[in-house]
């Protein structure tokens, strides 16, 4: 696939799995990050078309990463922030700071995939509807 994914985790554990995963589900374009730092880096050079955040960061919170790329890049990259906490809390902070996404991290991902297909599925599509919908408005 050509989506480019990049996942910001603190966790190596974690992100060893989720590789696994999305070789095993055909996603092949990844980077990874461990901190904020190293992620806003990543996104501001390369424009992945997915970020995927852990909430919890050893230099920022994923909160503020997302609203940060939010700020800077809108709805061009799409951003999806994962927790351990599931707390109704969590998930209001996810839509004040406009994550495309919000899921509890379990270890065996299945949430999580689903989410990241989704969000693609919806990118390819609006790309693919964008010349119609180009053509009609001008």
């Amino acid at each position: 696939m050509g989506d480019k994914i990049l996942i910001i985790d603190q966790s190596h554990h974690f992100m060893e799995m989720l590789t696994v995963r999305l070789l095993n589900y055909g996603y092949d374009k990844f980077r990874t990050a461990r901190t904020g730092k190293d992620g806003l880096r990543i996104v501001d050079l390369e424009e992945p078309n997915l970020v995927v955040i852990d909430t919890c960061l050893p230099d920022t919170s994923g909160y503020r990463l997302c609203q940060q790329i939010k700020e800077l890049h809108g709805d061009k990259i799409k951003v999806l922030l994962m927790t351990g906490l599931a707390e109704r809390y969590h998930l209001e902070k996810a839509v004040q700071v406009c994550a495309d996404e919000y899921v509890i991290k379990t270890y065996d991902c299945l949430f999580l995939m689903a989410a990241i297909k989704r969000l693609l599925s919806r990118e390819r599509h609006r790309h693919l509807a964008e010349p119609f919908y180009n053509s009609v408005h001008n």
